[in-house]
């Protein structure tokens, strides 16, 4: 072999190849669908090849694969801190205007 891509293809007889082929066409399936909802999607797969060589010239060759596809959306909610130190929907400060309106309550 005198090309990395020629390595890429014959690693153990190309089944490294094949895995990281259907590793990438999933991650731009995921991509594709993330991007569909968010309007963009990032992604990346980091290859990482190892070589160890002995004094006889036999060279033992390692590869290792990290896909990492769109995680979860970054969200921002607000919410207050009720009298006795839950999360409550509504601000404890407001006054009930109206008998029978909802008091505040805790959240889940």
């Amino acid at each position: 072999m005198e090309t990395f891509d020629e390595l890429v293809i014959e690693h153990d007889s190309g089944n490294f190849n094949q895995g990281i082929s259907r590793k990438m066409r999933a991650l731009l399936k995921e991509l594709k669908d993330h991007a569909f909802e968010q309007s963009t999607a990032k992604g990346e797969i980091t290859l990482k090849v190892k070589f160890e060589v002995t004094s006889n010239g036999r060279v033992q060759i390692k590869t290792a694969t990290n896909v990492k596809g769109p995680g979860l959306p970054n969200t921002t909610e607000t919410r207050w801190v009720g009298p006795k130190g839950s999360i409550v929907s509504e601000d404890p400060r407001q006054t009930v205007m109206f008998k029978g309106e909802k008091e505040p309550t805790s959240s889940r």
